[in-house]
């Protein structure tokens, strides 16, 4: 988890729009920042499985086999977390939505909820309006910013286990 979080967070430091040789089109491009966003939020749910106290984990088989990664709503069972709850499962859930809608899975179109969603899940960091039927772009200072968060709740969890 850490260390896909630094990767992204390194990746936007050094202004990697384009790396040489490696023209991205948009769908490429959102659909790999999609990628990444699927994988932050997967690996924060095995975090919060391994974290929430014995009495707030999920059963080990039904949730693990299912492949529930709902990890706004995992959050907001672990009762250490509940001054965290309202506006971090917003985030996540946010983030959720501009994930679904990278990855195609979402009936979401592209435009004012998505940028919304987009600017919930990043506070605002990178943000890239699109053109009007452009598809949208999902900056590397967006990711950043959400690998932030994400790295916020990883040592939040982890300070709650210790």
């Amino acid at each position: 988890m850490v260390r896909g979080c630094r990767f992204l967070i390194d990746r936007a430091a050094r202004d990697a729009t384009v790396m040489p040789g490696c023209e991205r089109t948009a769908r490429v491009a959102l659909r790999l920042a999609g990628n990444c966003l699927k994988e932050l939020d997967r690996f924060l749910a095995i975090l919060i499985d391994e974290h929430a106290p014995p009495s707030e984990a999920p059963s080990r088989h039904g949730a693990a086999a299912e492949g529930d990664t709902d990890s706004a709503r995992k959050l907001s069972r672990i009762k250490a977390m509940e001054s965290r709850f309202p506006v971090d499962v917003l985030r996540l859930r946010a983030i959720g939505r501009v994930r679904a809608f990278a990855t195609g899975h979402s009936p979401v179109s592209s435009g004012t909820r998505l940028a919304q969603d987009l600017a919930i899940a990043a506070r605002g960091q990178g943000l890239v309006p699109p053109r009007h039927g452009a598809t949208p772009v999902i900056s590397d200072q967006a990711l950043a910013a959400i690998a932030e968060f994400y790295l916020s709740l990883t040592a939040c969890l982890k300070a709650q286990h210790a």
